[in-house]
């Protein structure tokens, strides 16, 4: 009984790593992936200036997801056909050809997204509404998570190196990463000294168990953690 859960647990983590690597692999070897990340990360950054609804966010956590998802799917089919031919074939470009239209119309549709949303934002950026904005602390702090994660992605798919899953090794470590930058954001978001001294505590832990567990070096942990603080400070201060 043990055993088939340890099976079951086992696949599921597996399953995890190889979705983890073929997210690694598109942003290292596809430029169309590698600037659809830079994109999010500017466009999740303009979201930080802009007083922006529930629905306005999801709207564009959507377009930007499927923007990576017609990108990947379009990958995958590229890569299936050229290992079922090396020769020219109509139906193996009109595979390529119509993958290629899905991501220009999941492209298409972001933009059109972005233009509903943020044309009338720039016209009434005023200084009323950036105070507004530089208040609301959760919707930075969620903002400020995802753009740890999109940056993690994008230095690991630059300087990993080792064999095996993305998730174990490269240059950060994003488990350390992301501990840190909660704990600083909860250093901002709270005067409670405790709160704040266990947070930090908790997120050193984070980065010791990915040492003792062998999975990264201590350097590519320090790497994690000072990029969570010093992303996080950095967006506080300017918006707080």
């Amino acid at each position: 009984m043990n055993s088939d859960k340890k099976v079951k647990k086992g696949k599921i983590i597996n399953g995890f790593n190889f979705a983890i690597d073929g997210l690694i692999y598109a942003v290292t070897k596809e430029y169309n992936m590698r600037f659809h990340v830079v994109t999010a990360i500017v466009v999740l950054l303009l979201t930080m200036l802009f007083d922006l609804s529930k629905i306005e966010i999801a709207l564009i956590g959507i377009a930007i997801t499927l923007v990576f998802i017609t990108e990947m799917i379009n990958t995958a089919i590229e890569k299936t056909v050229d290992l079922a031919t090396s020769e020219y074939r109509e139906l193996a470009k009109i595979a390529k050809d119509v993958a290629a239209g899905a991501v220009l119309i999941a492209a298409l549709n972001s933009v059109f997204m972005a233009y509903l949303i943020f044309s009338n934002k720039f016209m009434f950026f005023t200084q009323n509404v950036f105070m507004k904005i530089r208040r609301s602390k959760s919707h930075i702090a969620f903002l400020t998570i995802m753009l740890i994660l999109l940056l993690v992605v994008l230095l690991k798919s630059i300087f990993h190196t080792k064999n095996g899953s993305h998730v174990q090794g490269g240059a950060v470590s994003g488990h350390s990463a992301l501990a840190f930058s909660i704990a600083t954001i909860l250093s901002f978001m709270t005067n409670q000294g405790m709160v704040i001294i266990f947070s930090f505590v908790l997120a050193f832990l984070v980065a010791e168990s990915r040492v003792e567990g062998g999975i990264h070096a201590i350097s590519e942990v320090i790497m994690g953690a000072l990029l969570g603080m010093a992303a996080t400070v950095l967006v506080f201060k300017i918006l707080i």
